[in-house]
């Protein structure tokens, strides 16, 4: 799997599985978005990420990085996927000297992540929610609510 920057040129590439306003968000002001892509299947689209990037106060020298969107194809969980484009934002956000990175759940995400023995492709999987807040809590994510902030370099 490799990761690439999309711009507004190569937008169509995941437009078969991202929504139209997220994609339209590509190459706008303090946007930055992600691909993950399958380098065995001739560069096949299998994840994106997009991220805003901005001050945590008016007038403050913090940057912080939120999370707006993730989100893997079916065919390519349990690869590591989510978990290697959540890293290269902290990787952006290290590299940038942002102070946090977060991102805030859907409404209809539970509070409660059950437990799992089997953590393999082989198991049961969750609702498609519970698992996107199992990757961010897998990647150190700590929540409150709806909101999980990661601040480790800090």
């Amino acid at each position: 799997m490799e990761i690439f920057t999309l711009h507004e040129n190569n937008k169509g590439l995941v437009s078969d599985f991202v929504p139209k306003e997220i994609t339209d968000k590509i190459g706008e002001e303090g946007y930055y978005t992600i691909g993950l892509f399958d380098e065995s299947m001739n560069m096949e689209p299998a994840g994106f990420l997009q991220f805003y990037a901005g001050f945590l106060e008016e007038g403050k020298s913090t940057l912080a990085l939120d999370i707006d969107w993730l989100f893997v194809k079916e065919e390519y969980r349990y690869e590591k996927g989510g978990a290697m484009l959540i890293d290269s934002v902290v990787q952006i956000a290290g590299k940038s000297g942002a102070g946090r990175v977060t991102v805030n759940l859907p409404e209809d995400v539970d509070e409660v992540v059950p437990e799992q023995e089997n953590d393999s492709a082989d198991r049961e999987p969750f609702s498609d929610m519970v698992e996107l807040k199992r990757c961010f809590l897998a990647q150190g994510f700590v929540f409150d609510g709806k909101t999980g902030t990661l601040k480790t370099w800090l």
